[in-house]
């Protein structure tokens, strides 16, 4: 089974049978603060000068920003420096505002994405060091740790954050079109037939949002590894649940 992004869809067209791989040209898109200037559950308060000089590092090299799952070894994505008008960055006397692509090459991702769609998770997290002085203050009679120099690892998503207020936003959930590769020489015929029937087939199911009823969850669920067959003047979409595995089948005018 491959990732949503990056699977197979298995067309059979009236004259040939043949198979078509797809891939994505529209990104999963995140965004929404990663540390927010407050004290933290663990009492920790993170200066605006601490992350505006650890966050410009971080983008310095472009290989290393990584966005983790859950403070584990799995990459899910990168920070990127702007999206449209939305820009990664520190916001004075807010916090550090970050945008960011979730990546689609592992099958993984399927179920990260269907998380985060889900409701899941919508925190970040930020990991890194701190290597300047330490402060120890107060407010309203409560002492906090001072942080006035960071060095930046990663932003990772997660799902109950230390920074209450670090949650993010879907901006483009990725429901990526896909144009077929199709060897034009071998099926000169059939090629422009089959690219729009395969098209229009595609374009119903992402209508769908890659969904279908499933009689055994009794519930409308998320699908994965979807294949589609033309019948007639329908179209047979099958997939698999992704609560209970099970298969999904629907017909599509």
């Amino acid at each position: 089974m491959r990732a949503i992004s990056d699977f197979v869809i298995k067309y059979i067209a009236e004259e040939e049978n043949d198979m078509f791989i797809f891939k994505s040209a529209k990104p999963f898109i995140i965004a929404g603060y990663a540390s927010v200037i407050l004290v933290d559950k663990e009492g920790h308060l993170i200066t605006e000068n601490a992350l505006r000089n650890a966050f410009d590092k971080f983008m310095g090299v472009s290989q290393y920003r990584n966005v983790m799952l859950g403070h584990t070894s799995l990459q899910v994505g990168e920070v990127i420096p702007k999206w449209g008008k939305m820009k990664s960055g520190v916001v004075p006397s807010k916090g550090l505002f970050v945008v960011c692509k979730i990546r689609d090459d592992l099958e993984i991702m399927n179920k990260v994405k269907n998380e985060i769609a889900e409701g899941n998770i919508r925190s970040f997290s930020i990991a890194g060091q701190s290597i300047g002085p330490r402060v120890v203050k107060t407010m309203k009679g409560k002492p906090y740790l001072e942080i006035d120099e960071l060095e930046l690892s990663e932003i990772t998503l997660c799902e109950d954050p230390v920074n209450q207020q670090a949650r993010f936003d879907i901006i483009q959930k990725g429901y990526s079109y896909y144009t077929p590769e199709i060897n034009v020489e071998k099926y000169p015929k059939i090629v422009k037939k089959t690219t729009n029937n395969l098209q229009k087939a595609l374009k119903r199911w992402l209508l769908f949002n890659l969904s279908g009823y499933c009689g055994k969850c009794n519930d409308n669920v998320s699908i994965s590894s979807p294949v589609v067959k033309r019948l007639g003047n329908y179209y047979l979409l099958k997939g698999i649940c992704n609560k209970c595995n099970s298969e999904v089948v629907k017909y599509v005018a």
